[in-house]
């Protein structure tokens, strides 16, 4: 029997099938980095000829790789020639982990993205498991946010080509192009928005978890409000619309009059004001971060911060066009809107 992960990958055989294959795994960079007592960073960079280890390092390597029978990712090499292999995805878990509503959450919209866009140049893609070390052939990884890699996979990172949206690289590790939101500036945008708009007290809303890109966006408002003056207070919230609703009663309640909410839930914050004894925007300014359209669809329209995850696919799959075609793709700082609507609209 075979099943289907969530995000519509195959498992292998399982069960009587599984019993039937007894093909033996091929040796891996990190294998050949712990027979010749190195890191896999220094037995890829011995492997390839660059320089930056010693001739006796080098042949050390190139031994146990011999006594291993390891075999370089041909697949990466193959875009000299020409030929594309598959396109391997990374996804860090918590940017697809907090899913409630599919259609309008960042990491979705920018998987579905890539996945049309790769499908249009006929490029097979393939999700890797941060934690697998056995992993398949592919030509060109893209890392999203921030996984904890397997040992295999860091390595592959000093041997295939591979472009990074949010992520960090180790030792070794150079990404073809890198891609960050600029996190900076959308908090500015956005308390800058608020104060014009008179708040005076912001309450944060985000995720009660360590999610990379609620943590990230929660320190980036509170910054933003500190260096403009605004009084601002981060609360953690369940990703679900009674506890939202309920802590943006609370805060309100306390004196917030700008609530800005990483949840996609307007019809829940709206209901909190409300349950609060106050209005939008009259009382209270309201904002949520958001991808997709029913902050227009409320009464009263709630603004929203989006990410762009559309626009941001579209860097992420130029740069992979420029790669196929021998270029050099180039790093991008990713968009972002700030969609203004009545609920943060006074003036």
């Amino acid at each position: 029997s075979r099943s289907t992960d969530r995000l519509g990958m195959v498992d292998g055989p399982s069960g009587a099938d599984a019993d039937q294959v007894e093909t033996p795994r091929p040796a891996t960079i990190v294998d050949v980095a712990r027979a010749a007592f190195v890191s896999p960073s220094t037995a890829s960079l011995a492997l390839s000829g660059r320089k930056g280890v010693t001739e006796a390092t080098r042949e050390r390597v190139r031994e146990a790789a011999q006594q291993l029978r390891y075999r370089p990712n041909l697949t990466a090499r193959s875009l000299r020639g020409g030929t594309v292999g598959p396109v391997g995805i990374v996804v860090d878990p918590s940017l697809i982990d907090d899913v409630h509503d599919v259609s309008r959450l960042f990491a979705h919209r920018l998987l579905l993205t890539l996945n049309s866009g790769l499908a249009q140049l006929g490029v097979p893609v393939s999700y890797l498991d941060a934690d697998a070390d056995n992993l398949p052939a592919t030509s060109i990884i893209v890392v999203l946010g921030r996984p904890t890699l397997s040992p295999s996979l860091a390595a592959l990172l000093t041997d295939v080509p591979f472009l990074a949206a949010g992520f960090e690289p180790g030792d070794g590790q150079v990404p073809k192009a890198s891609f960050h939101h600029d996190h900076a500036a959308y908090a500015d945008e956005l308390v800058a928005h608020l104060v014009a708009q008179g708040a005076t007290k912001l309450a944060v809303l985000r995720e009660d978890a360590d999610a990379n890109y609620s943590v990230i966006g929660s320190e980036a408002v509170a910054e933003a409000a500190g260096r403009q003056g605004l009084a601002v207070e981060v609360i953690a919230s369940a990703i679900d619309p009674v506890a939202v609703q309920s802590r943006t009663a609370a805060v309100v309640r306390e004196g917030a009059d700008a609530v800005f909410a990483m949840f996609p839930f307007p019809g829940a914050i709206l209901a909190g004001v409300s349950a609060a004894g106050k209005r939008v925007p009259d009382d209270v300014l309201v904002v949520d971060r958001a991808e997709g359209t029913i902050e227009a669809e409320v009464r009263p329209r709630v603004s929203s911060l989006s990410m762009d995850a559309l626009g941001s696919a579209a860097a992420i799959l130029a740069a992979i066009r420029q790669l196929i075609a021998q270029g050099s793709p180039q790093s991008a700082t990713l968009p972002h809107k700030l969609i203004v609507r009545e609920s943060s609209t006074r003036k």
